[in-house]
């Protein structure tokens, strides 16, 4: 396993590589001068070009790629136009902010969605099983721009029971331990709810159908024949195996839960990734759109490389050499 993940990690950064090209020649090419959005159009041409070099402008695209890439190697990944900050800095802020929220509905999602899967395929069509498939495909059809706005309306502006924006009141850093954690708790429970509610739709629907087919294996039948309770049948025995496509799914998930929050962090202002790509790609920020396309090819690969390591411990059947 050691071997095939530091393999896995040699052969991913030629397509982190690739997608960095790619971005870099597509985002300078595009008509436009990134500068013309921060300086006074009145300056004098002397200045502009100051800046300009400053930049590195002024230098043919190809002496730009290289000494990009050169400085993005070392861990340099440049001056934010829009933040006049240093991009790792930006990233530093925001980052933290992103995580909490992606983790956290995901986690949210995965066990939501397999204890809803497993009642469901337990309960097959009865009323409680097609009330859930209902619900399920209304649920992750719905738009998460639309159901934020209308939690926000409900919860915040008419029933006044949760904050609607912001990671943390103005007044945070003036409570003490526990009154500060239930504030953070407070402003996350609406964007980790809009986020995980329609990942965990999804998942107990594969959750449901895996084990329908998982129960009716020859060796769950040989296990009922041998007298042992159902719940050891289902949990023992049928899970495991019933968990390896949600598995493969959640790994898959993770990035997209990046490009999810996109909207949600900017419906509830929440300080992440999400509100630092959008103003990026906007304000034509071109070190902050490479280094935040970075991430997320980062967070593409981890997610395969994650559900592939899951994947071979819950089916020892997979060996990776």
């Amino acid at each position: 396993m050691p071997k095939y993940i530091i393999r896995r990690v040699f052969t991913s950064i030629p397509i982190i590589l690739g997608v960095l090209t790619v971005t870099f020649f597509v985002i300078n090419l595009t008509p436009g001068d990134p500068l013309a959005m921060y300086v006074n159009p009145e300056i004098s041409p002397g200045i502009r070009e100051i800046m300009a070099e400053r930049f590195g402008l002024n230098d043919p695209l190809p002496i730009r790629y290289f000494k990009w890439i050169k400085n993005f190697l070392t861990g340099d990944f440049g001056h934010s136009y829009s933040h006049n900050r240093p991009v790792k800095d930006v990233l530093f802020d925001a980052v933290p902010h992103t995580l909490l929220l992606s983790s956290t509905s995901l986690l949210l999602s995965i066990i939501t969605g397999i204890a809803i899967g497993v009642v469901s395929a337990l309960k097959k069509y009865t009323i409680y099983d097609h009330l859930v498939t209902v619900l399920s495909f209304f649920i992750y059809a719905m738009p998460s721009f639309w159901l934020a706005l209308m939690l926000i309306i409900i919860f915040s502006l008419k029933l006044r029971l949760l904050p609607a924006s912001n990671v943390r009141s103005i007044d945070a850093d003036t409570l003490t331990l526990l009154p500060y954690l239930w504030n953070r708790v407070q402003h996350a429970i609406l964007p980790v709810f809009v986020l995980a509610i329609g990942n965990a739709a999804s998942k107990g629907r594969y959750m449901r159908s895996s084990l329908l087919e998982v129960i009716r294996q020859d060796y769950i039948r040989t296990a009922r024949s041998k007298g042992l309770p159902e719940f050891l049948v289902i949990w023992k025995h049928a899970m495991r195996n019933a968990l390896i496509p949600i598995v493969t799914i959640a790994g898959l998930s993770i990035p997209f839960l990046l490009s999810g929050s996109l909207i949600v962090e900017v419906i509830f202002a929440w300080p992440g990734m999400g509100q630092v790509i959008i103003n990026s790609i906007f304000n034509r920020d071109y070190p902050l759109v490479m280094a935040t396309t970075f991430i997320s090819a980062v967070m593409v690969i981890f997610g395969n490389l994650v559900a592939d390591v899951f994947y071979s411990v819950l089916d020892p059947r997979i060996r990776f050499d």
